[in-house]
Formats: structure tokens, C-alpha cells, sequence
């Protein structure tokens, strides 16, 4: 692909095309110039339908193309709750339990995030792919936190499709993906893929898609500070 060599950034431009014939030419971001975005947020992006992502270089030739299916319905968070309290000296720590149901056959990356005032948004999800998720049955999973005080938890579970989650699989091989890393690290420490799990023609890459669902608990506990 061409790139700059002193910033090593794509110097093409990308296209998503719809399978009706729908598209978008994605712009680079003003806060990253190695990602691509719709700043419009026009695209619409339908479950279950099937998009297009060409690669196009600067003399507006297509080089490369992948296809990605967005799932056709979320998996769905069933709770979240604060579940236990203790004191350890003068450190108070709650366990939060989230449990949600798996209704499509890849893994899930759950996302977590905390606030501290009624006022505050997270401003980022630390993440965890199928490593310290419990499978209660076929369909039900758990997940149990320790933390410290906050004034609300948030919970984003993930519903990837086939390529997102093969990535996933393979991303694994090479970091310890835990629940401090947040999604744009996860994003940004993108360092080649095993090829047998690219879904681009022409190229090594991955196009994928997500849906998700976000539940959220305020903490029963007054603040001890």
C-alpha cells in the first residue's frame, strides 16, 4: 500500500460499500490520521447485511477488497449487580458480577468501565476476550471484578462476527489481552495478522464488524473517601 515514509501513514483512501449499493468514502480522523472514519455518521450499518471495504490508492485504483456480515442480532447483557463488599485495612473493594446471554456462535470481548460522580461518562472500556469469562451453560456467562469504589459500573459486551472474532483468536497468540487494555489500544497495536485469518484479497488485514449491548449499576455502597 502507499504509504508516507517519514509518518508511515496510508496516503489511498477507503471505500465501504453496501451490498445495495450504498457507499461511503471514509475520511481520515482529525484526531488520528491512521484511522479512517465517517464523521458524518450518515453510513447507516444494517444487522445482517454484508459490506464491502476497498482499499484505493492514490491514482484511485481499487488494490484490495474484504467483505465482513454484521451479526444479525446482539447477544444481550442480562445484569449487572454489586455483589459483595470488604474492607482489606483502609481500602474498600466490591465485587460487580455481569452475566449475559451468548445467542451467536464467536466470543464475546466484554467491556468495563467505572464512574465517579453522577456527572461523569467513561471515557474509555478496558476489555477481556474469552479469558476470564465463565460459561454457566450453553448459553449463559458470567463475569466477576474486584474494585475499588466507584459511583457506577458499565458493561459493553461485544457480539463479533466471524472475522472480528478470528482476529481476536489470533490476536491472542501474541498479547495477553486482559481487562487493562482499552479498545483503542486494542485497535491501535494492530501488528500483522496470521494469514490464514486475513479476509482481504491482495493483502493481509482484517475487516470486521460488532454489534453491542451496554447495562450499567449504580453502586448500592456510599463512598468511603
Amino acid at each position: 500500500m502507499p504509504l508516507d515514509s517519514n509518518r508511515r501513514e496510508f496516503m489511498g483512501s477507503l471505500l465501504i460499500t453496501s451490498s445495495n449499493g450504498s457507499f461511503i468514502e471514509l475520511e481520515k480522523s482529525q484526531d488520528n490520521p491512521l484511522w479512517f472514519v465517517d464523521e458524518s455518521s450518515s453510513f447507516q450499518i444494517i444487522k445482517g447485511e454484508k459490506y464491502f471495504l476497498s482499499v484505493i490508492d492514490v491514482n484511485r485504483r481499487v488494490i484490495s477488497v474484504a467483505e465482513a456480515v454484521v451479526p444479525e442480532k446482539a447477544d444481550s447483557m442480562i445484569y449487572c449487580k454489586y455483589a459483595s463488599f470488604s474492607e482489606d485495612g483502609q481500602e474498600s473493594q466490591y465485587t460487580v458480577k455481569a452475566k449475559w446471554e451468548r445467542k451467536n456462535r464467536f466470543n464475546n470481548i466484554l467491556g468495563y468501565a467505572v464512574v465517579y460522580n453522577p456527572l461523569e461518562v467513561p471515557s474509555s472500556l478496558s476489555l477481556d476476550y474469552d479469558s476470564n469469562q465463565i460459561q454457566v451453560n450453553d448459553s449463559i456467562f458470567e463475569y466477576v471484578i474486584a474494585d475499588y469504589w466507584c459511583y457506577k459500573s458499565y458493561f459493553t459486551l461485544f457480539t463479533l462476527n466471524e472475522s472480528f472474532d478470528s482476529y481476536m483468536s489470533s490476536y491472542i497468540i501474541f498479547y495477553d489481552l486482559g481487562i487493562d487494555v482499552s479498545f483503542q489500544d486494542l485497535m491501535n497495536t494492530y501488528n500483522g495478522i496470521i494469514p490464514e485469518y486475513t479476509n482481504f484479497d491482495n493483502s493481509l488485514g482484517v475487516f470486521g464488524a460488532y454489534l453491542t449491548d451496554t447495562i450499567s449499576a449504580l453502586n448500592p455502597y456510599p463512598s468511603p473517601y
